[in-house]
């Protein structure tokens, strides 16, 4: 029998897993799915019995596709644990009353249970403690494992349940319905907690995306967030802030591209909105079984923004209390706070010298000219690229002031080349992508992006094609080293790292759109800056120490401002040299 693939059976193996762990599993509508038979396991051993293996199991039983599709993964103790902990630190207290938690997402029931165990450690009594918990979840057989797991403690706490009284707390429902602002045995007022780990349901994966209908009601509910391309954790970030009285807290685990991503912004404006981040946590570490990077922002409904405090991986260790967000909720809010969190220096720029759109243009591809470009490159043979050929430039081909294309293999459209090129001959067939390539075979220079620190290259002659996510940047010829200069220099990796903070491949990358490099702010000397500039394209810019030096000269701090240390030890290499060889 596939229990992955059949309910009936995850729902048996469920109920004797129960049973193990105590409550008898019938009593929570467990267990019938084969016609009320059971599935006979040897009992585990005594250090697995938890409240917390029913829901480990529910999980384990789901088929992977079928996880992917529903963003269904089981939320670690310790990260669950460490998550209330903060929530519970930073909500206003009203007296000795136990706070009431909700999750709207409960899944096995892993934060319930941790908002249990936490108050219990409080020294509120079980009894009350149970009382104060509810929780939904779309999928039944989740609510009925979140209702024997908050049982199985409440018995090892010494209280009988009875089942008909968690029924009317842990409900079937969809936690993005308005309706469960109206929940009958909910508090009037609104929760004092809103917990949880929503599914991640990403909009711009085929097999997640919102069909039409549930875009039109997720639309009518939540407006601009709810019509554009935020995942669906956004959507249950914003529908808490519903549920929770004014004062209360709302902590939701979000994939951590929500902190700075374009089409997060609608969803981080609501939230602004609707109350004051008091803390952040970045999981800076994989903490599930999916490869997302996750992050939890900490929102005190309905009160202005304060400092907020950060913390960082599963021991939620506390880094430092950084300002507060920016109140519109863009990216220089959110994503700095997360490369603060990171140890990323923020640098106090000048903002009034003017940014790189005042004398540079910016383009990126996009798929259709990624994949549209693949039956037009071919691999060079002999010495000689020819006039109708140019090298094709992908990321992996950038280094600082050097471009390795012919001397490093790279990756492209799913297999490995030494020297590619783009046969434009052949493009002739293609007219729109011939206009797309020859807008680009100019003096230009070219961006990479999803790495450490900017790095960029000039193509003085016009020669290279950006591959896609490549960024050509162009402007005046004489203007090209003064460009490269700036897309180089220290504080602006920093500066980037925090517009972009959380939307790479990695956690502490740097990726910038076109749109992004041009609001990159200008040096406020421009005398420093261009004479830095002019060493630079001759070479005697004394390494990327002196270079780095000067350039956060020319930004108006100090030489050895902490931002230049941290640059210098995120560099791989300086011309196509290993730092040690470039003058470290």
């Amino acid at each position: 029998m596939d229990a992955g693939s059949d309910d009936a059976a995850r729902e048996a193996v469920v109920a004797a897993v129960v049973r193990w762990v105590g409550p008898d599993p019938t009593i929570f509508g467990l267990g019938l799915g084969l016609g009320g038979g059971t599935v006979d396991v040897p009992a585990p051993s005594a250090e697995l019995l938890c409240p917390e293996l029913p829901g480990l199991v529910l999980e384990h039983l789901l088929d992977p596709g079928v996880r992917r599709r529903t963003g269904a993964h089981h939320t670690p103790s310790p990260v669950a644990a460490g998550l209330f902990e903060i929530a519970d630190r930073f909500r206003e207290r009203s007296g000795p009353a136990a706070p009431t938690v909700c999750d709207p997402a409960v899944g096995g029931g892993a934060f319930l249970l941790a908002a249990a165990r936490a108050l219990r450690r409080q020294g509120i009594a079980a009894p009350i403690v149970l009382s104060c918990l509810f929780g939904a979840d779309l999928d039944p057989l989740a609510a009925a494992t979140t209702r024997a797991a908050l049982a199985s403690w409440a018995m090892a706490e010494g209280v009988e349940v009875d089942p008909a009284w968690l029924d009317d707390r842990i409900v079937v429902a969809d936690g993005l319905d308005p309706d469960l602002e109206h929940w009958p045995p909910a508090p009037r007022c609104g929760f004092d907690i809103v917990i949880g780990n929503p599914p991640f349901l990403s909009q711009l994966a085929a097999v997640t995306v919102r069909d039409t209908a549930t875009r039109d009601r997720l639309r009518a509910r939540f407006g601009t967030a709810g019509s554009g391309y935020a995942d669906s954790a956004g959507l249950f970030l914003v529908a808490a802030m519903t549920l929770a009285r004014t004062g209360g807290i709302v902590a939701m685990i979000q994939p951590e591209s929500l902190l700075a991503a374009r089409g997060a912004a609608p969803v981080r404006c609501a939230v602004h909105e609707a109350g004051g981040l008091r803390a952040l946590w970045v999981a800076a570490e994989r903490v599930f079984g999916a490869g997302v990077r996750v992050c939890a922002p900490v929102v005190a409904v309905g009160q202005p923004s304060s400092p907020v405090s950060l913390f960082r991986g599963a021991d939620f260790d506390e880094v430092l209390l950084a300002a507060p967000a920016s109140d519109d909720g863009d990216a220089d809010g959110w994503g700095a706070l997360a490369a603060a969190a990171y140890g990323t220096p923020a640098p106090a720029l000048a903002t009034t010298a003017g940014t790189l759109g005042d004398l540079a243009t910016a383009t990126a591809g996009f798929r259709d000219q990624f994949y549209g470009l693949v039956p037009h490159v071919v691999e060079a043979t002999g010495n000689a690229t020819g006039l109708d050929r140019a090298p094709l430039v992908t990321v992996g081909s950038i280094d600082p002031l050097c471009c390795r294309w012919g001397a490093r293999p790279v990756r492209y459209a799913g297999r490995r080349w030494t020297r590619p090129l783009v046969d434009l001959a052949s493009l002739a067939e293609a007219p729109g992508l011939l206009g797309w390539v020859t807008e680009r075979l100019r003096p230009k220079v070219v961006l990479a992006t999803q790495t450490r620190v900017i790095e960029a290259v000039v193509d003085e002659d016009g020669r290279f094609v950006p591959s896609v996510p490549v960024i050509a940047v162009s402007g005046d010829r004489g203007d090209l080293w003064a460009i490269v200069a700036v897309l180089l220099a220290p504080p602006i990796s920093a500066w980037a790292l925090a517009r972009a903070a959380g939307t790479a491949l990695t956690a502490d990358a740097v990726k910038l759109s076109a749109r992004q490099v041009l609001e990159i702010p200008l040096p406020v000397d421009h005398v420093l800056w261009k004479t830095t500039a002019h060493a630079l394209s001759r070479g005697e810019e004394d390494g990327p120490v002196g270079f780095g030096a000067a350039m956060c000269g020319a930004y108006g701090l100090a030489t050895d401002d902490p931002v230049l240390a941290w640059w210098r030890d995120r560099l791989r290499s300086w011309r196509g040299e290993p730092l040690e060889a470039a003058g470290r």
